[in-house]
């Protein structure tokens, strides 16, 4: 009997700064500590999927003898899977058929190409006094396609906006502290105002209009500066039920590869197994809030804004023979 491999969302991680207050020259300046949310739109789309015997660490090339690729079948939507609007326990999208895995060949990974976008629709309040946003909400009318902080607009209310993920360096980055990283760790990006060994420089759009900005002095991945207040993204250590392996993105790429762990599984004669990806998107929307104060003005002039991310949702991946 023919069997589907069932795609019930798609977890990533993004982890923003601390509370941190800093000042340079006349400007000064003050990041809020992340607040999250649970949007009720969380769209994702999946291109390529596998299941790897094993992998390259530089690469990230699946590499085993016996690697299988789904063949997507899956076209609702444009492809499109909006893993917030399934109950639970039901599914989401049905991404393709488990057949012709070779009989015995145990899979340790899946290999993932997912479109750099989410399409997501949520409101974060703001609990941080120090900042004059009360809310940073998803809108439409906000369109990033470089890679850059995605900005999110002070309003109770929210329509549907494209959340890119952030440029940023990769486990294949050369010169990276997780480049060849270990097959039972993962990395994660992480936003610094600051310098970094390894980060790719961000543009803050909104405080670069403001004139907050100065050119970096270096090209990636090593970014020094001084008078900047963008944001350096690199990788940050976690779990194994986390990814343990992601490519590189710059403002040139459209998709990007992750790769997680999942409990060996050995393929039996007969059966073509049913593969789950189930995950919770509670907080799946994380916001950041900053303020600025140019101080040579008089009055000063303050300058608030917030930003939006994809949150970190819980992964579970399931495979079973019935």
């Amino acid at each position: 009997m023919k069997k589907t491999i069932y795609l019930i969302s798609i977890f990533f991680a993004l982890i923003f700064i601390s509370n941190s207050a800093f000042a340079i020259t006349s400007f000064s300046g003050y990041f809020s500590s992340s607040s999250k949310a649970t949007p009720t739109v969380f769209e994702v789309k999946p291109i390529s999927m596998k299941f790897c015997e094993s992998f390259n660490l530089s690469t990230g090339a699946c590499n085993g003898a016996d690697d299988f690729t789904f063949i997507k079948t899956y076209t609702a939507n444009d492809g499109w899977c909006d893993i917030a609007a399934a109950a639970t326990g039901t599914t989401a999208c049905e991404f393709g058929p488990t057949s012709g895995m070779t009989v015995g060949a145990t899979y340790n990974y899946v290999w993932m190409e997912l479109d750099r976008s989410f399409r997501m629709t949520g409101v974060v309040a703001n609990s941080d006094s120090d900042i004059n946003y009360d809310y940073c909400a998803t809108s439409s009318s906000n369109v990033n396609t470089d890679g850059t902080p995605n900005l999110g607009s002070n309003a109770a209310t929210a329509s549907k906006q494209s959340i890119y993920f952030i440029n940023g360096v990769g486990n294949d980055t050369s010169g990276s502290s997780y480049n060849n990283s270990s097959t039972t760790g993962s990395t994660s990006q992480s936003c610094n105002p600051g310098t970094g060994s390894g980060c790719v420089f961000n543009e803050h759009k909104e405080l670069k209009e403001a004139g907050y900005q100065t050119v970096p002095a270096k090209n990636p991945p090593d970014y020094t500066y001084s008078t900047d207040y963008g944001c350096t993204w690199c990788e940050a250590a976690g779990g194994e039920s986390d990814k343990i392996w992601q490519s590189e993105l710059t403002s040139s790429d459209t998709s990007f590869t992750l790769i997680y762990k999942m409990a060996a599984y050995t393929v039996k004669s007969g059966i073509n197994p049913i593969v789950e990806m189930s995950f919770n998107v509670a907080n799946g929307l994380e916001a950041q809030f900053s303020k600025f104060t140019n101080n040579d003005e008089s009055p000063a002039v303050v300058t608030n804004s917030c930003t939006l991310n994809v949150g970190n949702p819980t992964v579970t991946i399931t495979v079973s023979d019935s």
